[in-house]
């Protein structure tokens, strides 16, 4: 009798594909460059603020494109993986 091993998630099945990535790391030239995270938990997860920024850091993101507030987020979550993980 041939053994048939479970494939480790069904490519069909959103939950069982995120279940199978969630918490991989996703690297750029050896560098990381996000977590992967499960798509209802970035959904739901930002959070509305008014904060005070000094000019050179608004003028910093906000040249990198439309999506500068993601890029600036993206920046802070790596700055909190890299100093407190």
């Amino acid at each position: 009798m041939v053994s048939y091993k479970e494939p480790p998630y069904n490519p069909d099945d959103l939950d069982s594909v995120e279940n199978f990535w969630e918490g991989a790391r996703i690297e750029h030239q050896g560098k990381v460059v996000g977590v992967s995270r499960r798509i209802k938990e970035c959904e739901s997860a930002k959070v509305q603020v008014t904060l005070t920024l000094s000019p050179r850091v608004v003028d910093f993101f906000n040249n990198t494109g439309n999506d500068w507030q993601t890029q600036m987020d993206q920046a802070l979550i790596e700055y909190i993986e890299t100093h407190h993980a």
